[in-house]
């Protein structure tokens, strides 16, 4: 990510000022898990114990000093601000480790509810981020990014789950990258990628009303990108900055429109009988694996010996003649993908 000028802690700049009154507003993607560091040097002992009690850090470990106030965050007065102090431990400063979502402490300091579902503009993120600097009782001005999630919300016309099962991959240069039914959720309400050490981001897709059930609008789509091991952390200044904000805006724009792709369906077309239908099904479904699929099915008795020879010779005259069938795109993969165009495009 390229790096961005920081903006002066406090206050807006000119030009963010001529920016709202020249420009009709319009709602950002929101910044959610937004996992910072800061380092404190030469802290005193009275303002640990003021912060300690000020966000309810009632977690300690007595071996290391630590504590936390996990389970506490989502106090009104801690806004889901997650706050972790770290005691100085050999050349390693004393530090706090934060963890917040920019949407819902706006809403819990604006409307007392601690939610990410309704309506969120650039002038609200920017508002979030002087109130937050207020918020928080010692200097952010060092404070570095580890992670954050970026995405928005999309209305849609049916369930989220009729779209999101159809989505097959997200491209990114020359790899696939699968998007799957995640089995830690409901079924077919939770879509992601996989998370590994070779990944700087994992794309998620889920079911926003039932995540945020009974209060969330119906048929509301989440899409959302993860940055989760960035080349270089930035400042938590600079993500606040227009230019970065935009930089974030043409990404989405690039993942979830451009390079995500959605499955197709096969059309049978006249002249091809009900056999060799079944057969490119299972061509299209297995590729370049599709001689091994068909001897998988002899080896498990699903099909004859004889069946499984003649399969194998049918398969060679089709690949060579060509299928004879087309490959569509359902409409609700039209639909996901104008609505998050448009989504995205009003940012």
């Amino acid at each position: 990510m390229a790096q961005f000028s920081q903006i002066a802690p406090q206050t807006l700049s000119e030009k963010k000022q001529n920016y709202f009154q020249n420009k009709t507003l319009k709602i950002i993607q929101m910044y959610d898990n937004i996992k910072i560091i800061q380092y404190i040097e030469n802290i005193k002992e009275l303002d640990v114990l003021q912060v300690k009690q000020r966000f309810s850090m009632y977690n300690e470990n007595i071996k290391t000093g630590a504590y936390n106030n996990a389970s506490y965050q989502k106090l009104i007065q801690n806004r889901g601000v997650f706050l972790s102090y770290i005691p100085q431990i050999g050349n390693i400063n004393a530090h706090y480790i934060i963890q917040f979502s920019a949407h819902k402490f706006w809403n819990c300091w604006k409307i007392k509810t601690l939610q990410n579902y309704n309506t969120f503009t650039i002038k609200d993120l920017l508002e979030t981020w002087v109130e937050f600097q207020a918020f928080i009782p010692f200097s952010l001005s060092g404070a570095k990014v580890q992670g954050f999630e970026a995405g928005a919300n999309v209305q849609m016309c049916k369930n989220p789950s009729d779209y999101m099962r159809q989505i097959s991959h997200i491209q990114i240069g020359k790899r696939e990258i699968r998007i799957i039914e995640n089995p830690k959720y409901k079924e077919y309400k939770n879509y992601t990628s996989h998370a590994d050490r070779d990944k700087r981001a994992v794309y998620s897709f889920y079911d926003k009303t039932e995540e945020s059930k009974p209060f969330a609008p119906a048929n509301l789509l989440r899409i959302e990108k993860k940055y989760i091991r960035m080349v270089e952390n930035p400042l938590l200044a600079e993500i606040f900055e227009l230019n970065y904000i935009q930089a974030i805006k043409t990404d989405l724009q690039n993942s979830f429109v451009k390079k995500l792709h959605y499955q197709q369906k096969m059309v049978q077309q006249k002249g091809v009988n009900d056999a060799d239908f079944r057969l490119l099904q299972l061509m299209a479904a297995h590729g370049q694996n599709i001689k091994a699929e068909i001897k998988r099915q002899k080896d498990n008795v699903e099909i004859s010996r004889l069946k499984y020879y003649r399969l194998l010779e049918r398969l060679e005259k089709l690949q060579n003649i060509g299928s004879g069938c087309n490959m569509v795109e359902m409409q609700e993969s039209r639909e996901m993908r104008e609505k998050i165009a448009q989504k995205l495009k009003n940012l």
